[in-house]
């Protein structure tokens, strides 16, 4: 069970929400340098061939971000990642067939980031500057929790610097800046 917590080792209150997911502790362990201590938990088959399974609970800044964060540590989908990052359209931030970007320079460097602001700043619904502000929380809130637990991958921090990035530009561009 993933919880929102200021500090590592503070524990939820009972009132708190929680987020289950179902996961191999080793592909967390071997991602996560600083993942704390968790509690160890034994799964238990019963007579009926059902089994009962643990709930560890993992504190992460903030437990409503977690989601993409875990999906990415299961399947290094960066394009996914980052679409969760700031809502564009997918067919903007996945490498079109036959692109020309070479293996070495990494799975977004086909992204064109003043292209990808501008289609941001246009797509905003309601007040745009409000709108692009709870995507910059959302971006704020992913890396908080990718430091605190030492995620130190390139793919992933290329695509949190490209969704930042990009979403400054677009709040340029939304109080009327080119």
């Amino acid at each position: 069970a993933v919880f929102s917590a200021k500090a590592p080792q503070q524990d939820p209150s009972p009132t708190d929400t929680g987020y289950l997911f179902a996961t191999h502790m080793l592909n967390i362990a071997v991602h996560c340098a600083h993942l704390p201590r968790l509690a160890r938990a034994a799964g238990r088959l019963r007579s009926d061939g059902a089994a009962d399974l643990p709930i560890v609970q993992l504190n992460v800044p903030h437990a409503d971000a977690f989601a993409p964060l875990h999906a990415y540590l299961l399947t290094h989908r960066v394009d996914r990642f980052l679409a969760a990052l700031i809502p564009l359209p997918p067919s903007l931030l996945s490498p079109s067939r036959g692109s020309s970007a070479s293996a070495g320079a990494g799975p977004l460097a086909h992204l064109n980031v003043q292209q990808l602001a501008s289609v941001l700043a246009q797509t905003a619904s309601g007040d745009k500057r409000a709108a692009l502000m709870g995507v910059v929380h959302g971006i704020k809130a992913m890396w908080r929790n990718t430091c605190a637990l030492g995620i130190f991958d390139r793919d992933l921090w290329t695509a949190l610097d490209i969704a930042w990035e990009t979403v400054l530009i677009a709040l340029h561009i939304a109080a009327g800046g080119k």
